[in-house]
């Protein structure tokens, strides 16, 4: 230190000056670069903290939502569950009783297997029909839940008549596994 000390003490006016600019300037960017490292660290600490007390919600309700899935199980009817080909059928079915018996399309199948359960689900798209007939199949399928819930609905206008509606639904049912 007293080296240093002899360095600076040992230079004219001119140099001092250049030196301490010098050292002001490495400090202002390093104090930069710290305080933005601390914006990011006090950032990431109120996210996890905030994620922490969340999760300690839902364990802290862990054995009413335990009791009200063993409560819900209970309800469902093994004999009434759907598997990926009923599914299917049962919304085909919905949709003709609903009046869609044309420009209807399922397609995108996916089974997700649980050792209890296998769900299944499909996606469902009805192009140029109109709003009353596509409310009717909404409600009508809103009958079946439980046992065919919707997972994502979908609704455009077509750009050559903005009277006819393209629904897109994700639809899926809960085989019970027996």
């Amino acid at each position: 230190m007293k080296v240093l000390k002899a360095f600076f003490l040992g230079r004219s006016m001119r140099e001092k000056v250049i030196l301490l600019a010098f050292l002001f300037l490495a400090v202002a960017i390093w104090a930069s670069a710290f305080s933005t490292r601390a914006q990011s660290f006090v950032s990431v600490y109120r996210r996890t903290g905030g994620t922490l007390a969340e999760q300690g919600m839902w364990l802290g309700k862990r054995e009413s939502i335990e009791a009200n899935a063993k409560k819900a199980i209970s309800q469902l009817d093994p004999s009434l569950t759907l598997d990926g080909t009923k599914l299917l059928a049962e919304v085909n079915r919905i949709a003709a009783q609903a009046g869609l018996t044309s420009n209807v399309q399922a397609d995108d199948t996916r089974d997700e297997h649980t050792s209890q359960f296998v769900v299944h689900s499909l996606r469902f798209t009805v192009r140029k029909a109109d709003y009353a007939t596509l409310v009717r199949f909404y409600l009508d399928l809103q009958r079946r839940s439980p046992y065919i819930g919707i997972e994502q609905f979908a609704l455009q206008a077509e750009a050559a008549n903005p009277a006819q509606l393209t629904a897109s639904l994700r639809l899926s049912s809960v085989e019970v596994i027996r």
